[in-house]
């Protein structure tokens, strides 16, 4: 059965109901977008996830983004900018120039609390150099990426494994540190003669600690992937957050059907899979993304409260979520902190937060649209094609149905005679200069990459 140990929304029966309605009313994540649109009622955050994607389609020139144009030029060579990735690399690297320090102020001004803070910062700021390190990328980069690209950057921390003080050592022959307890009141015969002393103890307990990988874990999800509610109260943070999130697993037998049999314990060493190991895997829109592969076919759904956390796991469908874990935290909030690129004073999310591009992707599918057009055009003007009108409004068709068309020195049209040729061929004299202009003028409230920190959040 589930591990549950948190209990502010009942049993397992009425959290889980629950939480499923919670996850109805927010968004399933990137799974809800499923790159065919927003079904009518997927949540309040799946409208802007759903942006998102179109975003990261332009951001990355995917094919979803290419021009479309009607038959028969539905096939037609196309042109995406690199204006996007251009502007995004030079406002990075400015972002990347000054890595973010933390600082610890004393409460009271005095040479023993001070001395005891910059203990703190040394440890804070080498730990966060260390999760950078291990996790193989710079926080404040994936903070940009969400800021410049999505609509928000989204840092996570929570409290990891600490070291516990160790218990006293005993052993049967002498060793350093260690007294003679044979004299002791306590002591009888049979048991180890010799005893760890306070200040050895102490001292291994200091080294393990310093051994010790840095104990608060720190990540940053996608901004497509998260959710929240915030409240009126005067209390810190978040009212409720919730993260959606793809993971992958080899060899792992899953059945939500029975829940009496449900196999999985997140965050367990007997279990095969490791949630919070575990990066976020492409959809099965995405490129590299195939949910008949076993790494797209388990979603995890972490819902964070005030003292409260709940963890629910789901086939890649999103449909049948199940509850496998809670806890109760003393965190006060959800442990999430927004770093925003612009806000709105609007309630709905999609209106409410943009990215610091908006304007180039606003601008970008017009510009990508002319371009494309001035090629189809230019193309046209230095190949003629034609094609035949065997009456007012109907034409020689092809295999498919459509329009059939061809050069001028085709065999077919050599060999035609009684039928009309229309010329699919036109001057271009539409000018991209005004566009190029506009496009340029869109770079967003940092303007140029000089400028980049006045869009940040």
């Amino acid at each position: 059965m589930p591990r549950l140990e948190a209990t502010i929304l009942g049993d397992e029966t009425k959290a889980t109901a629950t939480l499923r309605r919670l996850l109805e009313t927010f968004s399933t994540g990137r799974k809800s977008v499923g790159g065919q649109g927003i079904p009518s009622g997927s949540g309040r955050f799946a409208q802007l996830h759903a942006e998102c994607l179109s975003r990261d389609n332009h951001f990355y020139n995917a094919p979803a983004a290419d021009p479309k144009f009607q038959p028969p030029f539905e096939n037609a060579q196309t042109f995406q900018s690199d204006v996007l990735r251009d502007t995004y690399s030079k406002g990075r690297s400015r972002m990347l120039e000054h890595p973010p320090v933390i600082r610890v102020v004393p409460k009271r001004d005095i040479q023993k609390q001070r001395d005891a803070a910059s203990a703190v910062e040394r440890w804070m700021n080498d730990g966060l150099r260390e999760v950078e390190e291990k996790r193989g990328y710079r926080i404040q980069g994936h903070l940009f990426h969400g800021q410049a690209v999505h609509w928000a950057g989204v840092l996570h921390w929570r409290d990891g494994d600490t070291v516990e003080m160790p218990e006293l050592d005993e052993s049967d022959e002498p060793e350093e540190g260690y007294a003679d307890r044979s004299e002791d009141e306590d002591y009888e015969e049979g048991q180890p003669r010799y005893r760890e002393t306070e200040t050895s103890r102490l001292e291994r307990y200091k080294r393990k600690k310093a051994e010790a990988p840095f104990s608060w874990f720190i990540d940053v999800p996608r901004a497509d992937t998260f959710s929240f509610a915030e409240d009126k109260t005067l209390l810190n943070g978040m009212a409720i957050s919730i993260c959606v999130e793809a993971v992958g697993f080899m060899d792992y037998a899953f059945a939500l059907q029975d829940k009496d049999n449900l196999a999985i314990s997140v965050n367990e060493d007997d279990r095969k899979i490791a949630i919070y190991e575990e990066q976020d895997r492409p959809e099965g829109y995405d490129p590299s993304g195939n949910d008949s592969q076993a790494w797209g076919t388990l979603r995890v759904a972490t819902v964070w409260m005030r003292g409260e956390c709940y963890e629910m796991v789901s086939h890649a469908d999103g449909d049948q979520w199940a509850l496998v874990k809670s806890w109760k935290h003393d965190y006060g909030m959800p442990p999430y902190v927004l770093a925003k690129a612009g806000e709105n004073n609007h309630p709905d999310p999609l209106f409410r937060w943009y990215p610091w591009m908006l304007g180039l992707f606003r601008t970008k599918p017009a510009y990508d649209y002319e371009r494309s057009l001035g090629r189809l055009l230019a193309e046209q003007t230095a190949i003629p094609r034609y094609w035949i009108e065997l009456a007012p409004g109907s034409y020689w068709l092809d295999d498919n149905g459509k329009r059939r068309i061809f050069s001028e020195n085709s065999a077919e049209a050599q060999s035609l005679s009684g039928c009309e040729a229309g010329t699919g061929g036109t001057e271009c004299k539409h000018s991209l200069r005004g566009l190029h202009a506009h496009v340029a003028g869109g770079r967003g409230e940092g303007g140029t990459g000089d400028r980049v920190r006045g869009g940040g959040g």
